[in-house]
């Protein structure tokens, strides 16, 4: 499987479990246990989404990606300072 298509994969399983997870925690059926698995699983998604900018950052050699600009956030221009 393609490494993008992978890594889109996993972040719509975040998605959904933290789509779940809002919903039993909101009706006040989230466990402790399962709020330390979540928060376990967001960790590893996050590792694996710096891994992937990583490996982004190799391949491209310097040009512009998603991840690399979504990590240095807004750029601010002389027209539009923010």
């Amino acid at each position: 499987m393609n490494r993008r298509i992978g890594m889109a994969t996993l972040l719509l399983k975040g998605e959904w479990l933290l789509d779940d997870a809002a919903y039993r925690l909101g009706g006040d059926r989230f466990t402790p246990d399962e709020c330390r698995d979540t928060a376990r699983a967001l960790e590893e998604l996050a590792g694996a989404l710096h891994d992937y900018a990583r490996e982004s950052e190799l391949r491209t050699a310097g040009t512009d990606s998603g991840c690399e600009q979504h990590e240095r956030g807004p750029q601010r221009t002389q027209e539009h300072p923010q």
